[in-house]
């Protein structure tokens, strides 16, 4: 679980407030509303750029070292909510991170359009390359059956993604008995500031990304 800071927390909340007047307590959804989809996903991006996530990264590469599991493994970066400079630079810092602590460990990025795309994933499922990070690489027709562990810094409700993402983990492969995925999800900070106006719909919301 990755908690949001006191700033990030106000933020989160004001954009909560402006979504209240649309929230319908009694149906636990949303009324129909253009400006609702706007808000949802700017509130979404204080999510998304949550700097708890590099303390939570830290601690599952740290265990990944311990158990001497930090190879075959995919880092999904998030991505769509903000430019894909963030994004970007979201991916540099989780990749700084293990290339600082445990230079060791042969990382590399795999980001949308990259022309050195299957050159890299040969790399990475012969061994080359131990930690992927990657961004819009979940397309179909990306197969790299060697991956044993995942870790999902940005959870998705796309379905579609959903499986998608599951699937590049779940492939078979001879010298693999099973995956491990480490799923990140952020949650607001229900100790900060409580409001019981919006408690009700925080506890939706937080229960639908847990779903």
């Amino acid at each position: 679980i990755v908690y949001l800071d006191s700033e990030e927390m106000e933020t989160y909340q004001m954009y909560t407030k402006l979504l209240l007047k649309y929230y319908d307590s009694d149906t636990k959804t949303f009324k129909n509303n253009p400006e609702v989809k706007k808000l949802l996903m700017r509130r979404k991006s204080v999510l998304h750029k949550a700097q708890d996530k590099y303390r939570v990264f830290e601690s599952v590469l740290d265990e990944l070292v311990r158990q001497e599991k930090s190879k075959y493994c995919f880092v999904y970066a998030p991505e769509g909510f903000d430019s894909v400079d963030d994004d970007v630079r979201i991916i540099e810092n989780m990749q700084n991170i293990v290339n600082s602590k445990y230079p060791y460990i042969r990382t590399n990025s795999l980001i949308g359009g990259d022309s050195k795309r299957k050159d890299k994933i040969r790399a990475f499922e012969e061994g080359h390359i131990d930690m992927l990070f990657a961004m819009k690489c979940l397309d179909e027709g990306v197969d790299v059956p060697r991956t044993e562990i995942g870790v999902f810094t940005s959870s998705t409700g796309n379905p579609r993604q959903f499986i998608q993402r599951r699937g590049r983990l779940l492939r078979k492969h001879k010298d693999k008995v099973f995956a491990t995925i480490f799923d990140l999800i952020v949650v607001p900070n229900f100790n900060f500031n409580r409001d019981k106006n919006t408690f009700d719909m925080e506890r939706s919301l937080v229960k639908g990304e847990l779903t």
